[in-house]
């Protein structure tokens, strides 16, 4: 028989498992006593004639079974990052981005402070990682949407170790972790980078009940966890009931004094910077919380919240009461299951029904369908992990032997809701680019008329979700370098600058260039020699309306109307004739101001370049002067009043 490598100088140990495990046998065995795993071993290693490299190989191939589920959590957590970032692609900054991005000490003069309060919650902590993320990488929307894909990744890998340190098998872990981490129906939450005020609240809440695991729970422990829960409740309201998930699972685990030494301080800590700052006015702070609540119908909003969040996010729509009696039961019922386990299921059901009657309240306005979608139904699933994981191991009780044949069927099962997850990514992923694709194009006009030396005069965007996206923001010397990267359409540019470098106001704007202007209808003259010049005209029908260049185009040939002559610098005097009055003003080499005496009290401006128009844009005035201006060069723009009576055009 030959001996693979030199035993005489072996250990005995070493010699021992030489004989037992990596000899090959003088003659073919295929009896009885040989096991399939050591065939396979055999097989495996029969060609390697180094020795160590056999014991190396002999360990790894028998360490296969043991490590694939780990292997399979991460290859499927690693998919799911890959699918969500795609996802994001044509999504933008959006509403609540705004306040974080330019109100918390990025604009001097502009700074919020970090206590404030935004939507209602408190955004410390949401603060600080937008600050970061804004001095590293500025305005650039693919690392934020990476910095929440990571954070609710995380979410994932912890609730996965959590379940395995409660006693949860490897699989089952596996599964729960992987159902939250491809949870199409939370999106929302998932990819757009303003709902880490809730991951990140789940996140820490998580980490907390990681440290509070180990019986005896020490004073470090217990330290360590009351710091993860003080910052759960700086990213929002979501973090209270982070509190209710620890301190429940606590209580549980360890008993009362422990659970209310941990849950008591972060409650105290809340309520304090609401009396301070909470109540206060904030940015995008809303009034929903004060608005009647008819507590009898809560339950309702909660069931129907909680059949919606299972049965749409399954893809079995019909089957969500299904679904939430099956958690309930498994809580009920566990069967041989270790207590650890048991608790920390009690404690995630009871804290997605606490976190489900929260926003039944506060966003009862919504009505019922509004409680189980978006960012909610994420925090509502994270919540539910636990109760998922224990359904799944009593499932696997009834499913008999083998267990590959059950098992074959759960990867089939979860392939399916992978496939609808994705189907609801791609849906939110085309609503939500309809939604935020225009601030993109519009902060990048902004950028591009900033560039060509065009001076903003107008703040007003309006679009309410986007209010707090102003040109002046945009354009601040701390901004502007941070400001992304890329070429506006004309389109764009032309819609920029029909908000932002447009307005008309009651006081004097500034000094401009000259513009050809023109009294273009429902203004007659009173001017003599001017009315003169107008009556040798055809009288034109009001133009204020989209043009149609395309008809334009295809009527060159007949007679072009003779237009009306424009007016020299100076005051003129007209009488309005029409419901309508229009001016025409034609800016030359820079912009112009033009200023109109008349009893109107609404002013709409139009611009116009090419074969483009921009967006009809109205503005209030209350006095009898309206000051018309815009920086734009070489454009036309249409200006109507709905005054009536006498008008006084003056002209620079």
């Amino acid at each position: 028989m030959r001996r693979w490598g030199n035993q005489r100088n072996c250990p005995a140990g070493l010699a021992h498992s030489v004989n037992t495990m990596t000899d090959v046998p003088t003659q073919r065995s295929t009896g009885p006593d040989l096991s399939v795993e050591r065939r396979l071993l055999l097989a495996a290693v029969r060609g390697v004639r180094s020795l160590e490299l056999r014991r190396r190989l002999i360990a790894w191939l028998r360490s296969i079974p043991r490590d694939l589920p780990f292997a399979t959590l991460l290859v499927g957590l690693a998919a799911a990052g890959w699918v969500l970032v795609v996802h994001s692609e044509g999504t933008w900054f959006w509403a609540d981005d705004w306040d974080l991005l330019f109100l918390r000490g990025t604009i001097e003069g502009e700074d919020q402070g970090l206590l404030t309060a935004h939507n209602n919650h408190w955004f410390t902590a949401h603060v600080v990682v937008y600050r970061i993320l804004f001095e590293l990488f500025g305005l650039e929307y693919t690392a934020y949407v990476v910095m929440e894909v990571l954070f609710h990744l995380a979410v994932c890998l912890t609730l996965w170790l959590l379940l395995r340190r409660v006693g949860a098998g490897r699989w089952v872990a596996v599964g729960a972790a992987l159902v939250v981490a491809w949870f199409g129906l939370g999106a929302g939450a998932t990819i757009f980078p303003a709902s880490l005020n809730h991951v990140g609240a789940v996140l820490m809440g998580m980490i907390a009940l990681v440290v509070v695991l180990p019986r005896p729970l020490s004073l470090l422990r217990g330290v360590a966890a009351l710091l993860c829960l003080l910052v759960s409740v700086m990213f929002g309201f979501t973090g209270l009931t982070m509190v209710v998930l620890v301190g429940l699972f606590v209580l549980l685990h360890h008993g009362l004094p422990r659970a209310v030494a941990l849950g008591v301080p972060p409650l105290a800590v809340l309520g304090a910077w609401y009396l301070t700052y909470g109540r206060r006015e904030g940015p995008n702070n809303s009034e929903n919380f004060q608005q009647p609540i008819d507590v009898h119908a809560l339950p309702t909003y909660v069931w129907k919240g909680l059949v919606d969040i299972l049965g749409n996010g399954s893809g079995l729509a019909q089957a969500g009461p299904v679904l939430a009696l099956l958690l309930v039961l498994a809580v009920l019922r566990p069967g041989d299951r270790p207590a650890p386990f048991v608790s920390l299921a009690w404690a995630g059901l009871v804290a997605g029904f606490v976190q489900l009657g929260i926003v039944a309240a506060a966003r009862f306005h919504l009505g019922p369908d509004g409680i189980g979608s978006g960012h909610y139904a994420y925090i509502v699933l994270a919540l539910l992990g636990p109760p998922i994981a224990l359904a799944g191991a009593v499932l696997a009780d009834y499913a008999g032997r083998p267990l590959w044949r059950p098992g074959l069927l759960a990867a089939a099962l979860f392939v399916a809701y992978a496939l609808h997850s994705v189907t609801l990514m791609e849906k939110w992923q085309s609503d939500f680019t309809l939604l935020t694709g225009g601030a993109k194009g519009l902060t990048l006009g902004v950028k591009k008329a900033h560039e060509e030396g065009q001076a903003v005069l107008s703040d007003r965007n309006p679009d309410i979700y986007n209010m707090q996206l102003k040109a002046s923001y945009l354009t601040h010397p701390s901004i502007v370098p941070k400001l992304p990267e890329g070429e506006p359409t004309d389109s764009q540019l032309l819609l920029a600058q029909s908000y932002f470098f447009t307005t008309v106001r009651e006081e004097q704007v500034g000094a401009f260039g000259r513009a050809e202007v023109r009294a273009l209808s429902g203004l007659a003259p009173l001017d003599p020699e001017l009315a003169e010049a107008t009556n040798r005209l055809t009288p034109t029908t009001n133009p204020f309306r989209p043009r149609r260049p395309e008809l334009e185009r295809s009527t060159t040939d007949r007679p072009q109307r003779p237009r009306p002559p424009v007016l020299e610098s100076g005051c003129h005097r007209f009488l309005s004739t029409a419901e309508l009055a229009v001016l025409e003003v034609q800016t030359l080499g820079s912009g112009t101001e033009v200023v109109v005496f008349s009893d109107s009290g609404t002013v709409a401006t139009r611009l116009y370049r090419d074969d483009l128009e921009g967006p009809l844009v109205e503005w209030q005035v209350e006095g009898d002067a309206a000051h018309v201006a815009t920086s734009v060069p070489e454009t036309m723009m249409l200006v109507s009043f709905d005054g009536d009576g006498p008008f006084t055009v003056c002209v620079g």
